[in-house]
């Protein structure tokens, strides 16, 4: 992708993985961050609104670039196990429970919802969340109910949707800190069936981002 050789925005090569550096291309003042919301090595892209749609139609003219739509990108987001607020975070889910305890800087106290974060911090957040490999070709959808061997509810369903890099659905849930273990088996109750799933790590699909050497 020639966004990398200096032909468009040619300083976010120059940045690793979460950085972000002001450039200008085409009379465009913009700033590229190395921070791509998919798992893979991207870059995303911050400029005035009257700007968006000549930039945009620039890069779609170079070799091996191509639009995407926000579907697409959802299930890149989910192969590589990232939160999406609304689903893994709201509310009543807190960044402990979501697995985000690196978000907080060691030794802060004072935020929002501090009292709350420290003490999950402190004794370990009841709930946590997971990878689900399901069984089968039907994925199960965020919102379903996860039931342990003895159909007691455990947990739910955050985000699921079909892997094409695995070729199997997969899923992301918040469930009872006692079976986060990975093989721990689990069932989803879809249209009134049970579907088993497996507990497993995050990410599905290894992160790709670019990090430079130390």
């Amino acid at each position: 992708m020639r966004l990398r050789d200096g032909k468009i925005f040619g300083r976010g090569g120059d940045a690793e993985f979460s950085a972000s550096l002001p450039d200008q291309r085409r009379d465009v003042t913009c700033t590229v961050s190395r921070s791509g919301y998919t798992g893979e090595d991207g870059f995303e892209i911050s400029l005035p609104a009257a700007d968006a749609e000549r930039i945009a139609k620039l890069l779609l003219a170079e070799d091996g670039v191509e639009p995407i739509g926000l579907g697409a990108r959802d299930t890149l987001r989910l192969e590589a196990g990232l939160c999406l607020y609304g689903h893994e975070l709201n509310e009543t889910i807190t960044p402990i429970e979501a697995g985000l305890n690196w978000i907080f800087k060691k030794g802060h106290t004072d935020f929002p919802g501090a009292e709350t974060i420290l003490a999950q911090r402190q004794n370990a957040a009841g709930r946590r969340r997971v990878g689900l490999l399901v069984e089968g070709k039907i994925p199960v959808r965020d919102g379903a109910i996860l039931l342990d061997s003895a159909g007691r509810e455990v947990g739910i369903v955050t985000s699921g949707s079909f892997s094409p890099t695995l070729n199997r659905p997969i899923a992301m849930a918040l469930i009872d800190r006692a079976l986060t273990a990975a093989g721990t088996r689990l069932n989803a109750v879809v249209r009134n069936s049970a579907i088993e799933l497996t507990v497993c790590p995050l990410p599905f699909v290894p992160h790709r981002y670019h990090k430079l050497a130390r």
